[in-house]
């Protein structure tokens, strides 16, 4: 599957241009990769998730931002979360999903785990693809990484504190391999 011209245009206006495309073969969605110059962003995206009946609030596309040099891990999450979500069709999918690992997902980071929130980077409607009549056509949900500690708060006080420790400390989210905010 390819994306449809009102979401593709959508990423565009927020992402810069599609740099790669990987087509769906087997796997019921392919991804696509933006790029951003200033400043050097990755962005990767499902394209197809959108149609495979998976339990949300609307059809919803998965998407990483990263570090232009980390695109590979930002593919890497996007593609395995994917898969993940496929494999439990019945997991509902909403903002403030956290999906986390025993291990470090990355290794040499203290990443164990994603968060399912709207882009901390992209604002301006970036999330949400709506029809004319308001009707939501695709929701655009952001991993973010996260550690251990970062899940176990989100888990204890709810993503609102997770997004508040973000605030006060400000680490670069954008980095996987920062330092933990809890």
């Amino acid at each position: 599957m390819t994306a449809d011209n009102d979401y593709l245009d959508h990423l565009r206006r927020h992402l810069g241009e599609v740099v790669e495309r990987e087509e769906a073969q087997d796997r019921g969605y392919g991804l696509l990769e933006f790029r951003r110059e200033t400043p050097p962003l990755s962005t990767v995206t499902t394209d197809g998730l959108r149609s495979q009946g998976l339990t949300a609030l609307a059809p919803v596309e998965l998407a990483c931002t990263l570090w232009e040099g980390q695109r590979h891990v930002a593919r890497h999450l996007v593609d395995s979360m994917a898969q993940i979500l496929l494999r439990n069709p019945s997991r509902l999918i909403e903002y403030g999903f956290v999906v986390e690992n025993d291990e470090a997902l990355l290794k040499g980071t203290q990443i164990h785990a994603v968060l399912g929130c709207p882009s901390p980077f992209f604002r301006d409607g970036f999330g949400l693809l709506k029809e004319e009549s308001g009707n939501i056509n695709v929701q655009t949900i952001t991993l973010l990484p996260i550690t251990a500690g970062e899940a176990d708060l989100v888990r204890d006080e709810g993503e609102d504190a997770l997004f508040a420790a973000f605030w006060e400390k400000k680490p670069n989210l954008l980095d996987v391999t920062r330092e933990t905010v809890a």
